[in-house]
């Protein structure tokens, strides 16, 4: 079903999408520190310390988080009620260091807005701001990196902006991006 679809194709490369990615990441992680600076008086030593100290910790919980966030996908595709486990297909990117979560039907334009900001939210931007209130640095460095892990997610929401609400999407089968399917498919 999903071979026969056709429609206009708004992708961008997996190499772009890490690009961006890192790029917002270090900004996010930039104005962690900076708030922390400003308001928590730590030096730059002591958040490389915090960070450094912690660090296998923190890289087993940023493995965890990057399967749950392709996890938070697939159950907001499945929550629209136009989609099931089997529509669902959960892989990795070896090249890029990418996991993933492609719905292989077509569903809304607002579930699929739905279902790519989410883990963005719940996993990078919450955290970093629980982080930062809470005055913990490894919360928020966590949630910052999260953030930017949703970079490429952030790429496929402003190709999104343009599409009419009452359209569906194709979640991409191999690229970052989605295929706007044709009105008489």
């Amino acid at each position: 079903m999903v071979n026969n679809m056709t429609g206009k194709e708004y992708t961008v490369s997996k190499f772009m999408a890490n690009v961006f990615g890192v790029l917002f990441m270090f900004l996010v992680i930039i104005i962690v520190f900076n708030f922390f600076r400003i308001f928590g008086e730590i030096s730059l030593n002591d958040f490389l310390y915090l960070i450094s100290r912690n660090s296998i910790f923190i890289l087993v919980v940023l493995l965890i988080l990057a399967i749950l966030h392709e996890f938070l996908h697939a159950i907001c595709f499945i929550l629209s009620n136009d989609a099931g486990w089997k529509d669902i297909k959960f892989g990795i990117h070896w090249k890029w260091l990418i996991f993933y979560a492609h719905l292989k039907v077509p569903i809304s334009k607002s579930t699929y807005r739905i279902s790519i900001l989410l883990p963005g939210i719940i996993l990078g931007i919450i955290p970093t701001v629980c982080g930062m209130i809470f005055e913990n640095v490894i919360i928020a460095f966590v949630g910052a990196v999260m953030t930017g892990a949703a970079g490429g997610d952030l790429v496929v929401i402003w190709m999104l902006r343009a599409i009419p609400s009452d359209r569906k999407i194709l979640d991409h089968p191999s690229e970052c991006g989605f295929i706007l399917i044709n009105n008489n498919d």
